[in-house]
């Protein structure tokens, strides 16, 4: 351990004090000797051995107390520079990171200092770093948040959507997996008699898929819209899956299932682009049924790609149910998936003259039963059509 020159000086005059002391009642003892060495003492004799016995005792007692007066100097002296690390790292956990301590004992108290000022900067420039950090995620999640809100305003969200319209009724839900998702669903009418149905599942999750999602359902909007008949339902998606795959590096696709139907007769017109199997309920039936469309290829993937379509006749209170692979793959903490079984049984249970509303928010309570508290991990999309037919106009 170092000492500093100040403990150096107050050690020395500690030894010298010592000494002089020491020496002192070396002699005071030796005189008493030579007295006692006699063979008989006299008064004067006893006299002067009281006489040194009293100054051994006050050089004794001076001892003494020049001791507690250096070891009180010292003491402190030594003390002082602690008791300011400890109130240092007392405004330091106090959140006063500008703290800095100022000792020079040129010792190992001294160096701990100059460790504790190293470490508020350190502290001080990661609390900072923390702070731009936070800030930025606060700043990305706010972003994140009025981009959700933008993509959530994309798609239709008024419900009846066309009250003037009663050969039909039409609901439709998404919920992202996270802020914003890949997932869409869309509907409109071309002219007044033909109604656009679409949902679709773009690949990938997060701002990629999010932005993938927009110009999708943006190109395909815009190449149904200016269709003549429903035979061209294939080739509108041939042209938007030219149009997505141009540039495409990313290599990003989205599955679509694209269907029309014809108001005054419920012809349904449809081509499904590599996505999940749609699920039909004729009136009459007791049960939804899997629809197995013709096979086609995701859309954007190969620029020079055909599509086939399919067509069937819906009679009034037919159902069509559509959905994207988020409702069949939600998985509960055992991983086990809700499944096309169960998603069959929960629209079996619809059956009752529910609206396609109460049909979908019964499929997305079976499914928050089944997952529980296990997280989404993908979006979950789902559309319900019912044809009310013609008659209804007529009553």
């Amino acid at each position: 351990m170092k000492i500093s020159i100040y403990q150096r000086i107050m050690l020395t005059l500690v030894g010298c004090t010592l000494a002089a002391v020491l020496l002192s009642g070396f002699f005071a003892v030796q005189s008493m000797r030579a007295v006692l060495e006699t063979a008989e003492l006299t008064e004067s004799g006893v006299s002067t051995v009281r006489m040194y016995i009293g100054a051994l005792i006050v050089s004794l007692a001076m001892l003494a107390v020049v001791m507690v007066a250096l070891g009180h100097r010292l003491s402190k002296h030594l003390t002082m520079p602690i008791r300011q690390v400890s109130d240092g790292v007392k405004e330091l956990a106090a959140g006063h990171l500008d703290t800095k301590l100022d000792i020079h004992t040129e010792d190992e108290i001294e160096t701990l200092a100059d460790t504790f000022n190293e470490m508020t900067d350190d502290l001080k420039h990661y609390v900072e770093h923390v702070e731009q950090e936070a800030a930025e995620k606060e700043r990305v999640a706010t972003e994140m948040d009025v981009a959700g809100s933008i993509q959530k305003n994309l798609l239709p969200s008024v419900f009846p959507p066309y009250p003037e319209h009663q050969e039909f009724d039409i609901y439709a839900t998404m919920k992202p997996a996270k802020k914003i998702g890949g997932d869409f669903y869309d509907f409109f009418l071309v002219d007044e008699n033909h109604l656009i149905v679409t949902v679709a599942d773009v690949s990938g999750k997060g701002v990629p898929a999010a932005l993938f999602m927009v110009i999708s359902k943006t190109i395909l909007k815009n190449d149904a819209l200016m269709m003549r008949t429903a035979d061209e339902l294939s080739s509108v998606l041939s042209c938007a899956n030219r149009q997505l795959a141009e540039n495409n590096r990313d290599l990003m696709f989205v599955t679509v299932f694209l269907g029309m139907l014809e108001l005054t007769t419920g012809r349904f017109s449809y081509v499904s682009a590599g996505h999940t199997l749609p699920l039909i309920h004729r009136q009459g039936s007791r049960e939804f049924e899997f629809l197995h469309p013709k096979k086609n290829g995701m859309v954007g993937v190969v620029a020079d790609m055909n599509f086939e379509q399919d067509e069937m006749m819906l009679a009034a209170g037919d159902e069509v149910f559509l959905y994207t692979d988020g409702v069949t793959e939600a998985a509960n903490r055992e991983m086990e998936l809700f499944g096309e079984r169960r998603l069959q049984e929960a629209l079996n249970e619809t059956l009752d003259g529910r609206g396609c509303r109460e049909m979908l928010d019964h499929v997305k309570v079976c499914i928050d039963a089944f997952v529980q508290e296990a997280p989404q991990t993908d979006d979950l999309t789902m559309l319900g059509l019912r044809y009310r037919g013609r008659k209804i106009l007529q009553e």
